[in-house]
């Protein structure tokens, strides 16, 4: 049997989980167009900075880092994996986007994105919660050769049969990731995803502990940039889930603030 082991982790807090019932009702038909792949907010940067230097070495230092292809969770990749987004080992997957209805559940073109990223960077390498940024990135020149190869891994033929899908069932994406992994000779990864994409396909209910009940959301949901371990054995002919554990790591949203713990 072989292993692997990974780091699922919740997205920072977004325009879409700030927004009260009146302003989503306007979001979803009023500005339908404008409110797709919403980014994160301002205190979410600076938290998801912060958090990224408080992560154990075991997650920090994944020779890949994943996320899905919507706006949130490449910010929150970029922001906790500075290092990973500057050396090119940061990729954005297919078939892990968030499921349910919305305009915040629609990602926006790759060149969009790529667009909004740079410009978005830019300006992160001038927040003064984000120092590392400024370290890692000498230049707006770096910044837009990382951003490039964020996307570089979609067209993988590993992913052919998922990539046009927007969530997949955890047995379909293990399949393509796999062989995807083991080509690189990567057995550990962390990956950037949704609430509700990782309490439904993710999570075993079953095999979370009584302690860690405490650490979720009422719903049982991960908060934002939470993270959930998965250990997996697998053989040519199966995928086993080994163990599953719930870290005591995040931020939560409350009354316009936002206030990260670890």
């Amino acid at each position: 049997m072989k292993g692997l082991e990974i780091f699922w982790i919740r997205h920072s807090v977004s325009r879409a989980n700030a927004e009260n019932i009146l302003e989503k009702i306007i979001n979803n038909t009023l500005l339908y167009y404008s409110s797709k792949d919403p980014e994160i907010v301002p205190d979410a940067e600076s938290g998801s900075c912060y958090l990224g230097k408080r992560l154990n070495k075991d997650v920090s230092e994944s020779k890949l880092v994943g996320c899905s292809e919507m706006r949130r969770a490449i910010q929150t990749a970029i922001l906790m994996f500075p290092k990973q987004f500057k050396a090119g080992k940061l990729k954005v997957l297919p078939g892990i986007q968030e499921k349910g209805f919305g305009a915040s559940n629609i990602a926006v073109s790759i060149e969009a994105n790529k667009k909004f990223l740079i410009k978005w960077c830019v300006k992160m390498k001038k927040k003064s919660e984000c120092e590392r940024f400024n370290e890692i990135f000498k230049n707006d020149e770096e910044i837009e050769k990382s951003v490039n190869k964020i996307y570089s891994d979609l067209d993988f033929p590993q992913f052919n049969s998922i990539r046009e899908e927007k969530n997949t069932r955890e047995s379909q994406f293990l399949n393509c990731l796999i062989p995807y992994l083991e080509k690189k000779k990567i057995k550990k990864i962390p990956i950037v995803s949704h609430s509700n994409y990782i309490k439904e396909e993710i999570m075993v209910k079953d095999l979370i502990r009584r302690m860690e009940t405490k650490y979720l959301r009422r719903d049982l949901k991960l908060n934002n940039n939470q993270i959930l371990k998965k250990e997996y054995e697998y053989n040519k002919k199966k995928i086993y889930v080994r163990d599953q554990v719930i870290y005591d790591f995040g931020c939560v949203y409350d009354d316009r603030i936002v206030d990260c713990y670890h």
